[in-house]
């Protein structure tokens, strides 16, 4: 496993893509691709300030951790530019679940009661996505899950009010970035809350050790989307809230 995460590491760092794996050093199970993803998490002893997750389709399995130095907090530091690894940042409209308590691992399943009752507030998020193989299409889905599914961060917004009143589920995503364009905004389970749900009664495969203050996201709203370096985007979450962004790319030593 560290052979591996090592790789990875170096990649991130480096901000040089793998072409794959060595042959000896894939994943075989999720279970060996959730150990190298720890081995990543333990040696860049970078904390986890949070996770990405999707409810499981088929054997294709979705849960990594966000790391602390990617996540961007844009009512802590309004107007910054958030650093990207190209000229194009390609970023992914979520909500993000911001834990109040731990959901710590344990015999009985979380019900969806409980899960609500751990969430202390919800957020309009963009994932940041990269991956640290040059084409991901040549690799397997356990070699993608090792790396952590293409997560490189996350920017926080604004706090929806009383976000359980509203539909968390679909709403009209509208993106000014030069010109203007509508999506109609559907989570891609149908249910904003299943994903979590399924990560807390997860922990023993995934690894997660979900603990207050983490951002928990679990689906885009309108696949991925490529905004320009350089120039501010305006992204409106229907009755949700809205809110502004600027990227820059970054150096490679900086990566």
């Amino acid at each position: 496993m560290q052979d591996a995460a090592s790789l990875l590491i170096d990649s991130r760092r480096s901000a040089t893509p793998l072409d794959r794996l060595p042959d000896d050093l894939r994943p075989t199970d999720a279970a060996a691709a959730f150990a190298i993803q720890k081995q990543v998490t333990e040696t860049l002893g970078d904390a986890v300030a949070g996770w990405k997750c999707a409810v499981p389709a088929g054997e294709k399995l979705i849960a990594a951790p966000i790391f602390a130095s990617g996540l961007v907090d844009l009512t802590a530091a309004p107007g910054a530019e958030i650093p990207v690894a190209g000229a194009l940042a390609c970023v992914e409209p979520e909500l993000a679940f911001i834990l109040k308590e731990d959901l710590p691992a344990r015999a009985q399943p979380y019900s969806r009661d409980e899960i609500r009752a751990a969430i202390g507030s919800v957020r309009l998020a963009l994932e940041i996505i990269a991956s640290r193989f040059a084409d991901p299409s040549a690799c397997s889905q356990l070699e993608l899950l090792a790396d952590g599914m293409f997560n490189d961060g996350l920017v926080l917004g604004p706090v929806v009010e009383d976000a359980f009143a509203q539909d968390l589920d679909g709403f009209a995503l509208v993106v000014e970035s030069g010109t203007t364009l509508r999506h109609d905004g559907r989570h891609p389970s149908g249910d904003a809350l299943a994903p979590l749900e399924w990560l807390a009664n997860n922990a023993a495969l995934t690894g997660a050790n979900l603990r207050a203050g983490q951002a928990i996201i679990t689906g885009s709203y309108a696949g991925m989307l490529d905004f320009a370096c350089g120039t501010p985007h305006r992204l409106a979450y229907g009755a949700l809230g809205e809110f502004e962004v600027r990227f820059a790319r970054r150096d490679a030593d900086a990566a």
